[in-house]
């Protein structure tokens, strides 16, 4: 635990704490102006899929570093304790687990991770029926739901591939966020005077 609080703490984790925070801002503005771009449009945005990658090895990246300053931060044995719940709110449990961040500070990533669960949840309710699947069986729009096709409009087929985007998205969106304050709070931007 000394470990990892003291490589979590040094100037080269700070330097990777400051990257992850920009890099989580621009995940940020992706996956915001792509769940605005979906809602605007009624159908998904094009070229998007080009950006899951990227997305990913930054979502991997972000819950690894989160995990170390969570090990970091915890006093030896506490850290399954820690994890029932702290708070009742967003904000709180961020606080809790990755320490403090000026509040003003704390309310943005609090307010995304809630856009992130509202456009997943969103989403779900518009991609109910499934998901876009390609031409077939004389549809020209078709959506697939656990290999069950159904022939759909194409009002609807945009319907549901904005609802797929805006699945993804609302759960970047989540982690992004997440992986945004704990950078801040780790790298000691935006820290609270103590």
């Amino acid at each position: 635990m000394a470990a990892a609080g003291r490589k979590t703490g040094s100037p080269s984790a700070r330097r990777v704490a400051r990257r992850l925070a920009a890099a989580d801002a621009a995940g940020i503005a992706v996956a915001v102006t792509l769940i605005a771009a979906s809602l605007v449009r009624g159908g998904p945005a094009g070229g998007a899929a080009v950006l899951v990658d990227p997305g990913i090895l930054l979502l991997v990246a972000g819950q690894v570093w989160a995990m170390l300053v969570i090990w970091a931060t915890q006093p030896p044995g506490s850290v399954r304790r820690s994890l029932a719940g702290r708070g009742t709110t967003v904000s709180q449990n961020l606080h809790a687990y990755f320490g403090p961040v000026d509040h003003r500070v704390t309310r943005a990533p609090a307010a995304l991770c809630v856009i992130g669960f509202v456009s997943f949840f969103t989403g779900m309710l518009s991609a109910r029926q499934g998901g876009p699947a390609g031409p077939g069986g004389g549809c020209a729009y078709r959506l697939q739901n656990h290999g069950a096709y159904t022939c759909v409009s194409k009002t609807a087929y945009d319907l549901a591939g904005a609802g797929v985007q805006r699945i993804a998205c609302g759960i970047f969106l989540f982690f992004f966020a997440m992986h945004l304050y704990v950078a801040l709070a780790s790298g000691r931007v935006g820290r609270q005077a103590a």
